[in-house]
């Protein structure tokens, strides 16, 4: 579905709530005080156990309700029925808490706070406000008044990589390890939070230090000394995006991401591990922004004060240490910077590559070299497109440009095309930059070409690539901003091991072959 198609969105949610045209059930109207009652409450009935301030302390660290058995996976796999999306239960899972229980869609409530809008103190949510400006929307009010809409979108956690990053510099850093698996493809369906039902003297009128603060239903460790200076339970994992970068502004209208409300993932409704009822979406930015369970909005003076956003997800210097730090001194981590990693070969991969040498000529003249399959994905955040990918099989010494694949028409079981059968990508969008112009593309003009792509997906790429092991093989990104993967991974270590994106390496060992790790 075309983003510009969209006629109405729920950006228009901060109009129509300042106009009382939101939902919102008799029971919340006897509540006068709305901003005292628990989140767990807009999230629903659980089982009966209909939560309280006063009764929530006895349900901290329930992980009654985690998704168990094999409905989850602890790899990413790209070797499926549609390699370009990650299937959903091969997609990454990352929270900061446990699993809420799944309220009934049927009883769930999006609690909208737009307090700041009609002039009162915008403190994200609206302490002592009597619960003025605070509405409630309903799964079915939202369908009913918003268009739903699809976006393609690549998530990517801001720790991606970050057990490499230790390993190849000595260093410890502070945070969960991840290989090169925290990140997935998805379709995402929804609701936009920005677009045509917020015209442009909205935009104008709107100071520049509005944020919108996004608030998930589960709890979260660190948020919990709140219970103590407030005395009322901690709030839920909690993040914010700039009016701006949503909503946009008169100088740069539509230039704005496609952030949804999301209620389905890959065609289904999300799962409970990716946020069912509804979560937010935020393409091009680190997944840590894209809160899950979403059950509240609000708009906010400055970011919000969370702690994922006021003391976590920040980059610094490799001179700062983790007891000395600042975190006054940079700002909340957003965009993605450019990543490239290989997915294969791996070792089943490997045996199989073995398995067809012995049957078809892979070897060069060089007895010495042989041509391997080499792999992969690459991704850049703020929607800039992916231009090139470089593979080295000498550490770096040489470079072969490799071919990008954005789509996934007539391949194989691996996504790809046969080395034997190139005529195969004749309806693939494919192609060899600065070496071939797209496959599937009837436009020979390459900048047109590119303007076609989606760049919040990420694409994948192939090479064959001669090597003489033992070696290192090496792998680098660019994008449409000549941003690309630094070479010396020292300059990537910070103490939080967050947006490492140094250049990708695969150890080749003569006997076991390319291992990399899933």
């Amino acid at each position: 579905m075309q983003l510009d198609t969209v006629s109405r969105s729920v950006g228009s949610l901060v109009a129509e709530t300042r106009s009382g045209r939101s939902e919102q059930s008799d029971s919340d109207a006897r509540d006068a005080n709305v901003s005292r009652r628990s989140r767990v409450g807009c999230f629903g009935n659980y089982d009966g156990m209909q939560r309280s301030f006063q009764g929530y302390i006895q349900f901290i660290d329930d992980y009654s309700h985690e998704p168990v058995g094999d409905r989850r996976y602890d790899m990413l796999n790209v070797q499926k029925e549609q390699p370009h999306r990650t299937p959903t239960a091969l997609f990454y899972v990352r929270s900061h808490g446990s699993v809420p229980a799944c309220p009934d869609a049927t009883s769930f409530r999006l609690q909208v706070d737009v307090g700041l809008a009609l002039g009162l103190e915008g403190t994200g949510r609206n302490e002592g406000a009597q619960g003025r400006g605070v509405h409630q929307w309903s799964l079915i009010a939202l369908q009913q008044q918003f268009q739903f809409t699809e976006v393609e979108a690549c998530l990517q956690c801001a720790g991606n990589r970050r057990t490499e990053l230790v390993e190849r510099t000595k260093r410890p850093v502070k945070g969960v390890g991840w290989h090169q698996a925290a990140i997935g493809n998805a379709l995402w369906g929804g609701f936009l939070l920005a677009g045509s039902g917020v015209d442009e003297r909205q935009l104008e009128a709107m100071p520049s230090d509005v944020f919108i603060e996004l608030e998930g239903a589960d709890w979260v460790p660190e948020e919990e000394w709140r219970r103590k200076a407030t005395g009322r339970p901690p709030p839920g994992y909690m993040a914010s995006l700039s009016w701006s970068m949503v909503m946009g502004s008169a100088s740069k209208a539509g230039a704005v991401p496609p952030v949804l409300l999301a209620t389905h993932m890959n065609g289904a409704p999300l799962t409970a591990d990716h946020g069912y009822p509804l979560r937010c979406v935020v393409p091009g930015v680190y997944g840590a922004r894209s809160v899950k369970w979403l059950w509240r909005l609000s708009l906010r003076r400055g970011h919000s004060d969370g702690f994922f956003v006021e003391r976590d997800y920040k980059v610094f210097s490799p001179v700062t240490e983790a007891a000395y730090v600042n975190w006054n001194a940079a700002p909340p981590l957003m965009e993605v910077n450019v990543q490239c990693a290989a997915c294969v070969p791996s070792g089943r991969i490997w045996k199989l590559w073995r398995q067809q040498q012995q049957r078809q000529v892979y070897r060069r003249a060089d007895q010495a070299s042989m041509l391997v399959p080499v792999w992969g994905y690459a991704y850049s955040g703020g929607g800039r497109r992916i231009i090139r990918v470089d593979v080295s099989g000498d550490s770096g010494a040489s470079w072969t440009v490799a071919r990008l694949i954005f789509h996934s028409k007539n391949v194989d079981e691996h996504g790809l095309q046969p080395i034997s059968s190139p005529t195969r990508t004749a309806e693939s969008d494919c192609y060899t930059p600065g070496l071939e112009r797209p496959t599937g593309n009837a436009d020979n003009n390459m900048a047109l070409h590119l303007a076609t792509v989606n760049g919040y997906a990420w694409c994948r790429w192939y090479a064959a690539l001669s090597i003489r092991p033992p070696c290192e093989i090496w792998c680098r990104a660019v994008d449409e901003a000549a941003n690309t993967q630094p070479d010396d991974v020292r300059g990537c270590w910070n103490f939080r091991g967050v947006a490492h994106n140094s250049t990708y390496r695969i150890q080749v060992d003569v006997s076991d072959g390319p291992q990399a790790r899933l």
